[in-house]
């Protein structure tokens, strides 16, 4: 999945979003380090990898805007 894919996909979402999938939260790193996201991403104790989206930013949202259609 590609982020730019991912973050169409939550779009509409209601936040927060929780994600425990390896491949979005690995979306969710990279958008927000690019700042289109905020999100923390935490490991527990048995190294288990959960994602929770705050929402998407107003740079995440210029760039869906951009995207067209």
């Amino acid at each position: 999945m590609l982020p730019i894919d991912y973050l169409q996909e939550i779009e509409h979402a209601s936040f927060p979003l929780e994600e425990d999938d390896h491949a979005k939260i690995r979306c969710v790193e990279l958008l927000c380090a690019v700042g289109y996201l905020d999100a923390t991403i935490t490991v527990s104790a048995n190294q288990d990898r959960r994602a929770r989206v705050a929402r998407i930013t107003w740079m995440g949202r210029t760039a869906l805007s951009n995207l067209g259609p």
